[in-house]
């Protein structure tokens, strides 16, 4: 789920991992290594249904079992929020997660990284959310009661810029969840055929109603861990293709694999990786 406008100033709090020099073992543990440059943050915070849970590694297991990513190396640590940082505010759309932000974030630059998704588990009953940003940091909340391997791997679907795959959105009307965008939620048929009918017929890739909120809309594959099949295996042929050009582009140690001229080209936003 995406969040509505008004969290920029929560991620740029949030998000300032390079304000702190040299990394606090203590603080921020490294569950996995690579030689890519994709860092993922697992932070956990006043856990509750199962506060013996290492988070931090299931994620990174949980990353290696679905395409692109169970091919493509990154780098995963894990850090503790203490419980006393963080509350439930209600004067949001939905309860949201409210923290000592300078708190939290000198927590996560004890990992010394310039950018990084950022995982923060929580035990206070609030909604799922994320704020992607393409390249950059990017910052998702999920509630500990609804983590399953759907819940993480479609908030981070939304970190890398895919928009949901469902009809019916229950976030506030401006939520930028409602917009159409590439690659996986097209406007109309036409718009559709233009950005995948190279695609056609490809591992069921199609034309299939409804996405962003809107039930004519267009997405690519019928049943994707952005959409609401709960139990599905994969992101679907065109957002994996997507987020492996994204990987390969921006991440990769060796970036040769694919013209990343024309994926910056296609998707602009990613740009700043170069």
């Amino acid at each position: 789920m995406r969040v509505p406008p008004g969290y920029g100033l929560l991620l740029g709090l949030l998000l300032l991992l390079a304000s702190c020099s040299g990394r606090d073992p203590a603080a921020c543990r490294q569950i996995a290594q690579s030689d890519s440059s994709l860092n993922v943050v697992v932070a956990s915070q006043a856990l509750r249904e199962h506060p013996g849970t290492d988070y931090a590694a299931a994620i990174a297991a949980l990353l290696r079992s679905v395409p692109p990513f169970g091919t493509r190396g990154m780098n995963v640590y894990g850090v503790a929020i203490p419980d006393a940082e963080c509350g439930v505010t209600t004067e949001t759309y939905q309860p949201q997660l409210s923290c000592d932000w300078g708190g939290v974030n000198a927590l996560l630059a004890a990992c010394d990284l310039a950018q990084a998704k950022v995982l923060i588990i929580t035990g206070n009953d609030v909604q799922s959310v994320s704020v992607p940003v393409y390249y950059g940091s990017s910052i998702a909340i999920i509630n500990e009661k609804a983590y399953d391997r759907y819940s993480v791997l479609h908030e981070f679907g939304h970190l890398f810029g895919l928009q949901e795959e469902s009809k019916k959105l229950r976030v506030p009307p401006y939520s930028p969840a409602f917009a159409s965008r590439k690659p996986n939620c097209a406007p109309n048929i036409s718009m559709a055929k233009e950005w995948w009918r190279l695609y056609e017929d490809v591992n069921g890739t199609g034309y299939y109603e409804g996405c962003a909120g809107h039930a004519d809309y267009i997405r690519p594959n019928n049943e994707t861990l952005m959409g609401d099949a709960f139990e599905w295996a994969d992101y679907g042929y065109v957002s994996t293709l997507y987020l492996a050009q994204a990987y390969d582009c921006c991440y990769a140690a060796n970036r040769t694999a694919y013209s990343c001229a024309v994926f910056f080209k296609e998707y602009p936003g990613w740009a700043a990786c170069r």
